[in-house]
């Protein structure tokens, strides 16, 4: 942990540096609260492995700065159109996106995976899932990888929960 809050410092830091107004205002800080466990929604307050890597990142560069919920797929957008100042998204970081938006170093490396009901026999590979329904989060590299190696009826886009 203490090696991830290092290099997540260290590009902060350097990503400020070049802005002296950085820490005169608000920063305003998109989260996808639909992420579980590295974003999301406790009660009333926002929780989560990146909310607490921030918090722990704006403390030490004594930043001010505001959460502001968001589905995910508003994400880049926000940041594209300058409506927010940065995020925090388990975003898979490509090529494309980085044409669109700028990225920290990576910090945390996780993959897909695939649920199934607890009786479920029949489905034991990847390609067990063809001419299945697959229920994908909308905008993430999970419906990329189901378009790309799944031959599925759709990839059904799964409603955001808030």
């Amino acid at each position: 942990m203490k090696s991830v809050l290092k290099v997540s410092l260290a590009a902060l830091t350097l990503a400020f540096a070049v802005s002296s107004q950085a820490a005169e205002k608000q920063l305003i800080v998109a989260t996808d609260t639909a992420f579980v466990p590295f974003e999301f929604k406790q009660g009333d307050k926002y929780v989560g492995f990146d909310v607490d890597l921030w918090a722990a990142i704006a403390k030490e560069l004594k930043l001010d700065y505001a959460l502001k919920p968001m589905d995910f797929s508003g994400i880049i957008p926000a940041l594209q159109t300058k409506n927010i100042d940065l995020a925090l998204a388990g975003i898979t970081i490509t090529e494309e996106r980085k044409k669109a938006i700028d990225f920290s170093d990576g910090y945390y490396k996780s993959g897909l995976l695939v649920m199934v009901k607890a009786n479920n026999n029949d489905i034991k590979d990847v390609k067990d899932l063809n001419g299945k329904v697959v229920a994908v989060k909308g905008g993430t590299g999970s419906v990329d990888y189901a378009k790309a190696n799944i031959k599925t009826q759709r990839p059904a886009p799964v409603p955001e929960h808030r």
